[in-house]
Formats: structure tokens, sequence, C-alpha cells
């Protein structure tokens, strides 16, 4: 999104020039993330007393000699910039501009929200629609209120759509900011228990969504997930269309069934037989293939064409992608998981190594699931019993979620509890050649973190790939 310098000062209450700009100087996009910082952002810069920015230090060092800085009411420090703005309030201003910049996106906004999912799906989506032209989709998985301000106020003019990944935190703001065109909803499970309290809350914060939908607006939303009678309703009350997907007939998108002759899914879309590439293993692949297609046909575009596209698509660091690492002559492949963990995308990390082809051992490094409150103790002993039915030969559990289930592995030979730092001496030197690995946790348990040695560093995106001698396949994966 280009502005004139002027531009900016109009847009923003109250704002004023601390350093005026050159005449006619113009701007592109906005920063607030050093790592995200490209070439002609509006930077903001973080006040002293902290906030919303960039630290003044960072810019520095990074050598930043910002277009146009953006500072606090109390900030008097000395900028390094072609021009620095005063603003009351940089949130309010941050907001300001992400209000302009919608109103100058042409094309359709599509929202993805759920549980799990989202940002693979926020990724699929965008992957596919880049064959109708060019495509802007959330960067950094900046999916808060905030989050979706920055990356609408880096849209490009000729973006021909607009694909946004949002939260259920501040969905109220995220919504009237983005005013989406197509939501599409991946699912609804038991995450964030302690802010949310159960999953009909959940249901219905995130079908806030709708709120800023115009009267065009259509839901795609999941049939087959918890609370849909919840998020439906939500959708009808707002007068939207809906279009739906699931395993059952009854769904608008469905699987059709049928021998397809390649590694993917048969898929009837709104009567149409189609079959699509599937990028992963298992039914959660299934899912996010068809909330694809959901939201290609809800834009009028052929899913039988575009999702093609799927082909090409490779999994988001952290969410799915798989890692060969060399062992033993050969080679075991992780499926990277590790971003983060909820029962449902657990579930789902689960069922794609187990769904992932091979003659080696599958073995599993599971971190506790973070934040479920009153229900952690029954969620990971349930898990505990699901993998002691599964066909597993290893499986090492890292937190207090599932230290807490010791006993009830007590006997079961596969089952090892460790701390991060046995981790750290157990691999790669454990790992066999033609190994099947899943890891997944929550943050907090710091498996992302880890797996880091297995990935270069990161892109301008805030994601990773695969670090030297470990590379990413050419398969196609896709994250829960």
């Amino acid at each position: 999104m280009r502005w004139t310098t002027q531009e900016v000062r109009d847009l923003i209450p109250g704002a004023d020039w601390v350093m005026a700009p050159e005449i006619g100087s113009t701007v592109g996009g906005i920063s607030i993330h050093a790592p995200t910082f490209r070439p002609d952002d509006i930077v903001f810069v973080r006040p002293a007393e902290g906030g919303l920015g960039i630290p003044s230090a960072r810019l520095a060092a990074d050598g930043i000699i910002p277009t146009l800085a953006i500072v606090g009411p109390t900030d008097r420090r000395g900028i390094s910039a072609r021009a620095v703005l005063r603003v009351p309030n940089p949130h309010d201003a941050l907001f300001a501009l992400a209000r302009a910049a919608r109103s100058r996106i042409a094309g359709p906004v599509v929202g993805v929200t759920g549980s799990a999912g989202k940002t693979s799906v926020t990724a699929m989506i965008a992957h596919c629609l880049a064959g109708a032209g060019p495509v802007y989709a959330t960067r950094a998985d900046a999916n808060t209120a905030r989050g979706v301000a920055w990356n609408l106020g880096c849209v490009p003019e000729d973006a021909a759509h607009c694909v946004l990944e949002m939260a259920i935190a501040e969905m109220t703001w995220s919504t009237k900011l983005a005013r989406v065109d197509v939501a599409v909803f991946t699912n609804i499970h038991p995450v964030h228990l302690i802010y949310h309290r159960d999953t009909r809350t959940i249901a219905q914060r995130k079908a806030l969504i709708f709120a800023g939908m115009p009267d065009h607006g259509v839901a795609v939303l999941n049939a087959d997930m918890r609370e849909f009678a919840v998020v439906r309703d939500a959708a009808l009350e707002r007068g939207l269309r809906i279009l739906t997907y699931g395993m059952a007939a009854g769904a608008d998108i469905h699987p059709a069934g049928g021998v397809t002759g390649f590694s993917g899914v048969r898929l009837s879309a709104g009567g149409e037989i189609c079959d699509l590439p599937l990028p992963g293993h298992g039914a959660h692949a299934v899912y996010n293939t068809m909330a694809v297609a959901g939201a290609l046909a809800a834009l009028g575009l052929p899913p039988s064409v575009l999702g093609q596209r799927l082909a090409g698509f490779t999994a988001i660091a952290g969410r799915g992608r798989l890692i060969e690492l060399a062992v033993g002559g050969g080679t075991a492949r992780l499926l990277d998981h590790s971003y983060n963990a909820n029962p449902g995308s657990m579930r789902a990390a689960i069922d794609d190594v187990l769904a992932l082809p091979g003659p080696g051992r599958r073995i599993a490094i599971l971190g506790e699931m973070a934040e479920l409150g009153e229900a952690s103790a029954a969620e990971h002993a349930q898990l505990v019993a699901e993998l002691q039915r599964a066909p597993f030969d290893r499986v090492w559990l890292l937190g207090d979620g599932f230290l807490a289930c010791r006993d009830q592995a007590a006997g079961d030979p596969r089952f090892c509890f460790i701390g991060l730092d046995d981790l750290d001496r157990i691999l790669p030197g454990a790992l066999a050649r033609d190994d099947r690995v899943v890891v997944k946790g929550s943050l907090s348990t710091g498996l992302y973190r880890f797996m880091q040695r297995f990935r270069t560093t990161p892109d301008t995106t805030g994601r990773q790939s695969p670090a030297p001698g470990a590379t990413a396949a050419p398969s196609r994966r896709q994250s829960a």
C-alpha cells in the first residue's frame, strides 16, 4: 500500500511533524517488527517506556534509516530518519492506517479462523489464489488485531486477493478492520481454556468474524467441527451465504470416493467432481484441502483448476514441514509440527505421522499442551491412552501435563518421560535410517526452538526453512 507522507499525516488525527518530509515523498507498507522490515516501510518506533514498534537501538544496529518514522507523544529522542511524525497514540495511528488501507483494497479479502490449521489453510488458499493473480497473505503469523492491522497496511494495491489469518484474541477489532468477504472456519477444539471456559464460548467468540462482513459475504464452515450449530446460527443471523465441507455427503464439499490413481483426494464441490493433490496424510489433510476448495468456490473460482496448485505447496516450518535428516547411512524423516499444540492439533500431527508411509520405526516426541486449565489432566490422560493403542515404537513425552500421566504409562517400555535437556542429548543420535518422527508441543515446552537446529535462520516472513544437512522433502506436507 503506497501513500504520500502527507497522506499519512492527514490520516492520523492529531499527528504533527517533528521532521517534515521532502515534498512529494512516498512510503509503502508498514513495519512494527524488525525481522519483517522492508525498504520504504513506514516504521513505528517503540516508545522508551515500551509498547508498539521497533526499538530505536535495533534500528541503529540494523542500519535502518526509515523514509518515515512514527513516534509516540512523549518521545523526544533523536531518531535517524528522513521524516519523523509524532502521533498521540501509536496503536490508534496503526489502526487508522489499517482502515484506510482496507478501503483501498479492491479485491476480495478472505479471513481464516479456527482452533487448529488456520495458518496452514491461510497459506494453502493464498498459494492456490496466486494462480489467479497477485495475492497477499498474513506474514509472520500476525493474527491478532494488531497483526491484522499491520498486514492490511502492507497489502499491495495491485493484489487481486488478500488472505488473512484471524485469531480469537481481539476478534471484535479484527473483524472491524478486515471486513472480510469470505470467512473460513477450520474447526473448534478445546484450546486456551484458561481464557475461554469451553468450546461453545470459543465458537461464539470466533464467530464474531461475521460481524464485519458485508451482506454478500460467504461463510465456509467445517460441518463436522464441534459447535458447528453455534457457528452456523451466527452466520445465518448475519444473513450470510453458507458453504459447508465435511466427510458426509450432505456437505456442499465432501469426498466423492472412487479410485483417483494418485495420492490425492476426489471431492464433490457443488456437484463438480475434482481430483486434488493432498498436502499431507490423514483426515486433517483432507479437511484442509476441502477448506481450500470451499474458499475457492466461495470466490467463484474453480477448485478443480486452482486447487491443482496444491501439488507445489510446501508446508510451513513448525506446522508439518517434512525434514529429512541424515542418519545411519540413510535418512530419518521428521514431521515438524512443533509450533504450539492443543488436543485437536496434537491428534492431527499424530495422524500425519501414522499415515506417513515407510519401513522404519514410528516415533513421537510430544510436549505438553498448555493453557487447558481444569481440563488439562483429563486431556493429557486421554491422549496418553490413545498413544498406548497407536502403533508407535517409541514415545518421548515432555512437560508437567504428561508427567502427571507417568503411572498411567507404567509398564509400557515404549514410553519415556524426559526434559528438553534430555532430548538435546538424544537427538539425532537415537534415530535410525527410515525412522518417521513427529515433533509437537506447546511453545512453552521449547520444542519449536529446539527444532531450529534443523532449520536455517528465519526469513523475512518470520518463518523458517530446513538447515544445511536437513532438507525439505519435495513431498507435500502441511500443518495441523
